[in-house]
């Protein structure tokens, strides 16, 4: 196929045509996600149509991580300590890594990297591509075996992953999983070498079920057979079904991630990514890479060639869109505070965090509050945004906005990267209109006036900065809830792919 004529916008439109339509998310809702039991034999066909195996997928040394928070962050770290270490077999150069994880901040190709950096639209558009392509030759036969004639969107991007990662001779494969684990398109693969589970909490109930056991079965579905697992510290409940997982499924052994600040080495350390939680995902990343560094290249993490390059992995991680502060360009009076959080336990941690920040900051910021937020369809919003306000305690907003995703006002402004068929945004507002009754009710004291609904991320920025109007005064804004919100945020505000 001549990829000279086919730009990154075609291969984005392209890709969006096979998303999920809603039909098609009702149906697994209403079966409790039994759809998804279909998902790995098609994915494994899927793969076959693409000329490979799934054993195949081991020549990418792939570390497996699942869980509910912190897959991304952990992912990240991973990343940043194999990047900065170097071993005297690989003639002391860093190890190369492939990192597939999701959703995207601001564009698509941030899925898939390569050490550590988004594909270039260049290398994106090609391998889009040579993927789409195979499937588009080999469509009559699958229709045929009454098979579907593509894979849907994470599906395809699973899959071009892990031809991505193939093509460019990867040392090792970071792979998160998208929705659970147990049937998760990322879970064909065979024989990781480290499995991993960050912290686990109560999210997706349609497909994963509504108990943090039930849960916790779903994402232990990665443990394989010899492989060693690494869990952070899980609740009583959960912790018990991934021990029995690991048992079951025969994995090589189970290591609980103690926090590393434990061990005199990492006593003082600041990690690379704000707030109290990330100790977390950084102690299973840890472990996690000690794993992978003795099986692999049998060293051991704390040589002190190898400890020294760990330490500055964990200081230099970064990870947009989690705890990310951003300066205002054009009102530079505002200090943006970004974190996608979509879960109970998450908006405590980010609440938390930018509680630190207001502790933190210095006379030159006011002493007033903004909140931006937004999340999906289905997830409730009382229960979402009491922790905001229970947490931030004694301290209040002032000003609280409640936005669609839609980045701009004007529809044809928006990139294709964040088009959304899945979860199509309400013209009424309803949603936004709820979460504004949801807070009316948590915090019935607080001035109505200063409740704005509004239909863009575009409106949004424009509310707050004029509200922000003292130019003598800097102003601390929280912007939290979906993923997509802090993408769409972060692209309006003119911030750099990275």
């Amino acid at each position: 196929m001549n990829y000279q004529n086919k730009t990154y916008n075609d291969a984005v439109e392209t890709l969006n045509s096979l998303q999920t339509n809603m039909k098609v998310l009702e149906a697994i809702k209403k079966s409790r996600g039994n759809i998804n039991k279909y998902s790995l034999p098609e994915t494994i066909e899927f793969l076959n149509r693409l000329n490979y195996e799934p054993k195949d997928l081991n020549k990418l040394n792939i570390i497996h991580v699942a869980g509910t928070k912190g897959k991304g962050s952990t992912c990240a770290f991973c990343n940043s300590i194999l990047r900065n270490v170097t071993l005297s077999s690989k003639g002391n150069k860093p190890l190369k890594t492939g990192l597939y994880s999701s959703p995207h901040i601001m564009e698509v190709r941030e899925r898939i990297r390569i050490n550590g950096e988004p594909l270039s639209k260049e290398l994106f558009t090609k391998y889009f591509f040579e993927t789409y392509e195979m499937f588009e030759k080999t469509k009559e036969e699958a229709l045929k075996n009454e098979q579907a004639e593509k894979p849907t969107y994470f599906r395809f991007l699973t899959l071009m992953a892990f031809h991505t990662f193939i093509r460019e001779n990867v040392d090792v494969a970071i792979i998160e999983c998208g929705i659970g684990g147990e049937y998760d398109s990322t879970n064909i693969i065979e024989k990781p070498i480290v499995s991993a589970i960050t912290s686990l909490g109560i999210d997706h109930q349609h497909v994963l079920g509504n108990t943090l056991k039930e849960i916790a079965w779903h994402k232990s579905g990665i443990i394989k057979n010899g492989v060693p697992v690494v869990s952070a510290n899980q609740l009583p409940e959960a912790l018990e079904v991934v021990k029995e997982r690991t048992t079951e499924l025969q994995g090589k052994e189970l290591i609980i991630a103690d926090d590393i600040r434990n061990t005199e080495t990492f006593k003082n350390i600041k990690l690379g990514l704000s707030g109290e939680h990330q100790f977390i995902n950084a102690s299973v990343a840890f472990h996690v890479c000690k794993q992978f560094l003795k099986t692999q290249y049998n060293v051991d993490i704390y040589d002190k060639t190898i400890i020294n390059g760990v330490i500055k992995g964990l200081e230099v991680t970064n990870w947009p869109g989690r705890a990310q502060i951003f300066y205002d360009k054009e009102q530079t009076n505002i200090k943006w505070n970004l974190d996608g959080a979509h879960t109970v336990e998450s908006l405590e941690a980010c609440t938390k965090w930018f509680k630190n920040v207001i502790e933190t900051a210095d006379n030159t910021f006011a002493k007033e509050y903004s909140l931006v937020f937004n999340c999906t369809n289905g997830r409730q919003g009382i229960v979402l945004l009491k922790p905001i306000i229970d947490f931030l305690k004694p301290y209040n907003f002032k000003n609280v906005v409640f936005t669609t995703n839609n980045t701009y006002s004007e529809p044809s402004n928006n990139k294709k990267d964040f088009q959304n068929f899945t979860h199509p945004e309400d013209e009424d507002l309803s949603l936004q209109k709820e979460l504004q009754k949801a807070w009316e009710t948590l915090a019935p004291e607080f001035p109505r006036e200063n409740i704005y609904v509004v239909e863009s991320i575009e409106t949004a920025i424009k509310t707050i900065r004029k509200k922000c109007s003292n130019s003598q005064l800097n102003y601390n804004i929280l912007t939290t809830g979906s993923l997509h919100l802090v993408g769409g945020f972060l692209t309006v505000l003119g911030a750099e792919v990275v």
